[in-house]
């Protein structure tokens, strides 16, 4: 009994050798140099395409399958074998089937006293693992050139573009420089920080305003402007304007901004005050022609209207007072205004422009401020504005009234509608967010047939047309992502999955299903920016590395941002490692302040790494993982949420749902 127990154990490792597509082999070397492999495992055929020859000895028939151009390392690897050393040799193989495979020999020799040298050994098939390593090889050099590219673009930039970490405890660290800050300061480089270096170079009378209103801002993580003055190495006297903006991190701020020499706009600007203070009625001139040219670069030509950047310093503004001055804000866009322009000409399509802005100006409050944000875009800032219904009677009724009037243009007069979305101050953190959730309104207004006004939070009752375009834009994201991280694509299609059966056992709109499904798959899009010695570290991350690892989520976000159609899943994505606590990653929010995709997709995430293996541990079984779900619940999870996912998953456990759809 005992020797059918150990033949089963065999029968088991060597189906398992055959599984993995290894070979084990036993050979000899007769003293005079000859091979013979009298014994291959059962898995030979795979290898082969087919089955050995009879009458042939497998060593022989196997070594007529090396093609010539590796043959020089099989012949190497042969004879470390006949002096009975070790041997381990990769090498091409053309199988019986015309396929050719890349494969691994391990083995090793032993000396017989008759001067024989018996081998044992195994033979791998690694084609996929040469094919994945290629790719992998390729998508480096892509990368190396991109990085070549922006390298010889900053060198052609002669301001300083720069990124400084600010940690909570230590000195400031340099992350990024387009050149060596003593390079551009023109002085001889200091061994101390960077704090340090910049400051030396500081005019000794600008030195308290640097230290407050740039360093110490910027310690603090707020954006800022600021000119100042540095004596360079050649004892030059240079005036430097410094543009910044700060991002948090965790741990500290890191300040990314620009410098450039304005000296000669400044000796300019001394040149002309000289000039005025001579001549009292030259000094009247010049200050109302610069009064005049302050105003046109805060004013739409064609309009009229506050411009863009105008525009924008009114919403910077209202932002700082917006707990206790609410307001409105609405983003307006001329509909098909390009076949406009096609059809009737571009005269035709700016009369178009100035009569919109007729319209608009006739149902308006007193106190809106308009302004006109690009192209046929305008934005309207409405103080006051404290609900939903207010805004959408504002926005209505300059709706309304352009689609009610034949505009006049020199071509005719003309039927023109407009596509409105809106936003309260409380939609956004800061005006960028409040522009992009107005934005995503107007835009879904469009994609619902235009002349229409929707509002951050409406959703429409269908799903865009488009869905199947915008999933395959999110699954060459992913798909990318994973030949990056190397991991399989799989995984982002069941999070995809699960995250949308989460969505819907939520009850929520289908484009919010829809959201959370794209983010499923574009979560770990922003995983192709992490350099690969931290993405494919095999043990555990330094400080240093775990700071690289978590910028995939903002890095991602702003990536999918700037895509059209997928744009909106932004916020899922930058959040979906923020836990219900408030101890997430990468801005720290607290339970409702996590947008619900992005507790959808982190609840689906969660569940398929659980389940799933990992280098570090071994997956849970469905029980287990059903009981770390509710031990998580409300510090990682939203509890609502994880309710939602337990309800789907044990739906798939009875078999309500087909069970190749839930990851288990």
């Amino acid at each position: 009994m005992a020797g059918s127990g150990e033949h089963v154990d065999l029968e088991r490792f060597l189906s398992v050798l055959e599984g993995v597509r290894t070979v084990p082999f036993s050979g000899e070397f007769s003293p005079d140099g000859s091979f013979h492999a009298p014994y291959t495992g059962p898995g030979i055929h795979l290898l082969l395409g087919g089955d050995l020859p009879d009458g042939i000895d497998g060593g022989e028939f196997w070594a007529t399958r090396v093609l010539p151009a590796d043959r020089a390392i099989y012949d190497e690897g042969m004879a470390l074998q006949r002096h009975g050393e070790f041997c381990q040799m990769d090498y091409r193989i053309e199988a019986l089937d015309g396929r050719v495979l890349s494969v691994r020999e391990c083995s090793r020799g032993t000396a017989r006293p008759d001067g024989s040298v018996r081998v044992d050994g195994i033979v791998t098939d690694v084609s996929e693992q040469r094919a994945r390593e290629e790719a992998a090889s390729e998508l480096e050099g892509q990368l190396s050139a991109a990085r070549g590219r922006l390298d010889s673009v900053l060198s052609a930039i002669d301001e300083y573009l720069y990124a400084w970490r600010y940690p909570v405890h230590g000195p400031c660290v340099i992350d990024f420089e387009s050149m060596p800050a003593a390079t551009f300061l023109d002085r001889p480089a200091s061994a101390g920080d960077a704090e340090q270096e910049w400051m030396e170079a500081v005019h000794p009378d600008d030195r308290a305003l640097v230290a407050e209103d740039v360093l110490a801002a910027q310690h603090a993580g707020l954006p800022g402007s600021v000119e100042y003055r540095i004596r360079d190495g050649r004892g030059r006297t240079r005036w430097l304007l410094d543009r910044w903006r700060c991002r948090r991190e965790p741990g500290g701020f890191i300040a990314e901004g620009i410098v450039s020499d304005i000296t000669t706009r400044k000796q300019a600007q001394d040149g002309m005050a000289a000039a005025l203070a001579s001549k009292q009625v030259a000094y009247v001139a010049l200050e109302e022609a610069r009064r005049a040219a302050e105003r046109a670069s805060n004013t739409d030509p064609l309009t009229g209207l506050a411009n863009r950047r105008s525009f924008q310093h009114s919403l910077d503004r209202a932002m700082v007072t917006a707990a206790s001055e609410p307001f409105g804000l609405l983003l307006l866009d001329v509909d098909h205004f390009k076949r406009t322009n096609d059809t009737h000409g571009h005269q035709s399509g700016d009369d178009v422009l100035v009569a919109v802005v007729a319209c608009m100006q006739t149902t308006l409050p007193e106190n809106a401020v308009v302004g006109r944000w690009g192209g046929e875009e305008f934005t309207i800032l409405v103080p006051g504005v404290q609900s939903h219904d207010t805004l959408r009677s504002v926005a209505e009724c300059i709706r309304l009234a352009v689609r009610d009037e034949r505009l006049a243009t020199r071509r005719g007069a003309l039927a023109i509608t407009i596509s409105c979305g809106g936003v309260l101050s409380c939609g956004g953190r800061d005006s960028e967010e409040l522009v992009h959730a107005a934005d995503a309104a107007m835009y879904r207004a469009k994609q619902s047939g235009r002349d229409r006004t929707l509002l951050a939070g409406d959703d429409r009752t269908e799903a865009p047309s488009d869905e199947p375009e915008l999933l395959l834009i999110a699954q060459s994201f992913a798909h990318t992502a994973s030949i990056r991280e190397g991991v399989p694509e799989m995984h982002c299609a069941q999070v995809a999955e699960l995250a949308g059966r989460i969505a819907t056992r939520l009850g929520l709109p289908a484009a919010t299903v829809l959201r959370c499904r794209l983010a499923g798959w574009l979560h770990d899009v922003g995983k192709i920016a992490i350099p690969d010695r931290v993405l494919g570290k095999p043990g555990p991350l330094t400080s240093a590395e775990w700071r690289v690892m978590v910028t995939h989520a903002s890095f991602g976000a702003d990536l999918v941002a700037r895509t059209p159609g997928i744009a909106e899943s932004a916020s899922a994505v930058r959040h979906h490692h923020e836990r219900w606590d408030g101890e997430g990653y990468p801005d720290r929010l607290l339970g409702p302040d996590i947008p619900l995709e992005a507790r959808v997709v982190s609840a689906a995430d969660t569940w398929n790494a659980m389940t799933h293996d990992r280098v570090y541990r071994r997956a849970l079984d469905f029980d287990s993982a059903c009981a770390e779900v509710l031990a998580i619940a409300g510090s990682q999870l939203d509890p609502a949420v994880a309710d939602a996912l337990l309800a789907v998953v044990r739906e798939a456990r009875v078999g309500a749902l087909p069970a190749s759809e839930i990851a288990a």
